[in-house]
């Protein structure tokens, strides 16, 4: 077996590698400087790297990545770095002593183990225990649970260059909240650290349109698009439309032939269920991808098209038009342009109509708002709905995905949810589901975690000496008895 010697300080190890031939060699740093901060530092000298002490650095660990090229694949192998009492070590496995408790990383190319161990049981009634973390599953082996996470927190796993700020943020999960008890509650950690890997992931978009064409890296809206709740056939049609606009793209390049085709869409769904959040995110996506030439959204509403006398609307749906070049029209509550009688809305969209097929290469045109009301806009007029590609449709949320956006709330929120807290706002949603309190969907899902926060301030307030603890937990008297 091949080996690679490395030294530091006139140390040396051997670090053993199956590959013939190296083709690069990086030493990362990652660590956490506090609460979903996660931080990577790249060094091509292993001394810089191990000396790198970052500020404020609560968790840190260090990697040696080794890069193979052959015939054109990659292949990977990673280790743990570090130096203690006058020795480098480097080895699939790494330790940590931590408050007591014994962390233990098992390295793998695809997978990796990282373990819990309660280092003295005298203090707790509960005697020692393991947790294990594995990838898609987790274990508590002293109460016998394992939680399946959900496919669609993995979309951007495993990938060799972020599986180093991953394993730092499940280590984080581990040493810091000892209250991650259910399935829930993991999801939402999930949630929040996934966002902040994909906000450090470094994506290098090249200037030229036959390199736009050829990225495969994700940006952050592409992640923070799959880690939205739900939502999953729209994630895949979202897919689908940048696969076909990269195709696009690339024929172009070749000087081929391509059919004539508008990626104008149609969003229909009920209030807060993601339509104005997707057009934002898709905005960054076409204009990472090349499609289009500037990343702006802008978003509008009858107010912004329709003028008040004749002769006003049709500069002022074209001053509007305009401003969007580039990039996305939004049109929220599009129907409202469509009323009968000598409204000025018919002109409106007489004016959008034309300016939509002078410009169908320089502009997506998005129109919002309830199924029913969009279909009756876009039947009033043929040449309208010829205009638009396809129609994607928002379903409202389950119960489920309700709960899920709340405990989503308050990760980002740096808050975690009491078991009682977390089961009383699961009573409130199945208790309202049917009641058409939740038609607002994420809005109403919204309202009921500012109250919370209210409510939770008012009772923090009267307790002396608060705690991190205290101030950063829900429980049952936060959240609302009852809503209306």
């Amino acid at each position: 077996m091949p080996k690679l010697l490395l030294e530091y300080k006139g140390v040396p190890a051997v670090l053993n590698h199956r590959f013939k031939k190296i083709d690069n060699i990086t030493f990362i740093t990652v660590y956490t400087t506090g609460q979903n901060d996660y931080n990577r530092k790249d060094f091509e000298d292993l001394e810089q790297a191990i000396d790198f002490n970052p500020e404020r650095a609560i968790l840190k660990l260090m990697f040696v990545y080794l890069k193979s090229v052959n015939n054109g694949i990659n292949y990977v192998i990673y280790q743990s770095v570090n130096f203690a009492n006058n020795k480098l070590f480097i080895s699939d496995v790494s330790e940590l002593l931590h408050k007591g408790f014994k962390f233990t990383v098992d390295f793998g190319l695809e997978s990796f183990r990282l373990k819990k161990i309660k280092l003295s049981v005298a203090a707790t009634k509960t005697g020692g225990y393991e947790i294990s973390y594995v990838r898609r599953k987790t274990i508590k082996t002293d109460i016998g649970k394992t939680y399946e996470l959900l496919d669609s927190f993995y979309e951007t796993f495993p990938r060799f260059e972020d599986i180093f700020l991953e394993t730092l943020f499940m280590l984080d999960i581990m040493s810091t909240n000892y209250l991650v008890a259910n399935k829930e509650e993991l999801e939402a950690y999930f949630l929040q650290g996934k966002i902040s890997i994909g906000k450090n992931r470094k994506v290098s978009i090249a200037k030229t349109n036959s390199q736009l064409a050829d990225i495969n890296e994700q940006s952050e809206q592409q992640i923070e698009l799959s880690n939205l709740i739900g939502l999953n056939t729209i994630k895949l049609e979202i897919q689908e439309l940048k696969s076909l606009a990269q195709f696009r793209k690339k024929r172009i390049e070749f000087k081929l032939p391509v059919t004539p085709s508008t990626l104008h869409l149609v969003f229909t769904g009920n209030p807060g269920t993601g339509k104005t959040t997707v057009a934002r995110l898709l905005g960054q996506i076409y204009y990472d991808i090349g499609l289009l030439s500037s990343n702006k959204v802008v978003e509008v509403s009858r107010a912004d098209l329709v003028g008040q006398y004749v002769g006003h609307t049709a500069p002022k749906t074209q001053r509007v038009f305009e401003s969007a070049l580039g990039g996305i029209l939004f049109i929220d509550e599009a129907y409202s342009l469509f009323k009968t009688g000598s409204d000025f809305g018919n002109e409106a969209v007489e004016t959008l109509l034309k300016l939509m097929e002078d410009n169908r290469e320089k502009i997506v045109v998005i129109i919002a708002g309830y199924p029913k009301q969009i279909d009756e806009l876009l039947s009033s007029n043929p040449g309208l709905k010829s205009r638009f590609s396809k129609t994607l449709h928002f379903p409202d949320y389950s119960k489920e995905e309700l709960s899920q956006i709340f405990q989503k709330m308050s990760a980002d929120y740096h808050n975690r949810l009491s078991k009682g807290a977390k089961h009383k706002i699961e009573f409130l949603i199945d208790k309202y589901y049917e009641s058409g309190l939740f038609n607002s969907n994420a809005r109403s899902v919204r309202n009921i975690f500012e109250e919370t926060i209210k409510r939770q301030s008012f009772r923090v307030s009267q307790i002396e000496n608060l705690t991190q603890d205290e101030i950063t937990c829900f429980i049952d008297k936060d959240i609302p008895d009852k809503l209306q």
